[in-house]
């Protein structure tokens, strides 16, 4: 029987195998000052575009499969190694997506977890786009293995989503400090 840590190296070993393919339609590296959105990369399963501040990642499938998690987080890893100076907020549309295996929420988690230290230097906050009251339930059972230490909130709209990111960011720009929560004492707005 394998150890968690020897489980972990396994699955940290298949994400870097797992290879985004550097083409036109894949960019990492964006401008602080992007006024307009830029696609920056699509697969069948999620699609990222950046318009400063707000780093836009739309779930496309209702549930993933395979590697598409994994790739997804290969993706938003690299995207903070390129750009290690740029502050932005994260929208999650999950608007399409519907219910998902408890392994994929643990995977989700796992791979948050490693982007722990990127997310608290350059992140403002994150908005969850759901429509789904069963998307929100199992949002609830992810934020319990998932201890976010950022602003958090669910909304209904990309509106609400930008609107609470700009918020946090004008709470970032008067302080000159990225404001965190609770990790222990957390839900979602």
């Amino acid at each position: 029987m394998q150890s968690i840590t020897e489980v972990d190296q396994l699955e940290d070993d298949m994400a870097k195998s797992l290879s985004i393919e550097d083409n036109t339609t894949t960019i990492y590296k964006v401008d602080e000052s992007t006024d307009k959105w830029v696609q920056l990369y699509t697969d069948e399963f999620v699609s990222f575009s950046y318009k400063t501040p707000y780093l836009y990642i739309d779930i496309l499938k209702e549930i993933p499969e395979n590697d598409d998690l994994d790739k997804m987080f290969v993706y938003m890893n690299r995207f903070y190694d390129e750009n290690p100076d740029i502050k932005f907020g994260k929208i999650y549309n999950l608007s399409n997506m519907g219910m998902c295996s408890m392994t994929d929420i643990h995977t989700f988690s796992k791979s948050l977890k490693k982007l722990k230290d990127k997310t608290n230097a350059q992140v403002y906050s994150s908005s969850i786009i759901i429509k789904n009251l069963v998307v929100k339930t199992i949002l609830d059972m992810f934020l319990k293995l998932y201890q976010n230490t950022r602003p958090i909130k669910v909304v209904d709209s990309v509106r609400d989503a930008k609107l609470f990111i700009k918020d946090e960011r004008k709470k970032y720009q008067e302080t000159k400090k990225l404001r965190s929560i609770d990790p222990k004492n957390q839900g979602v707005f």
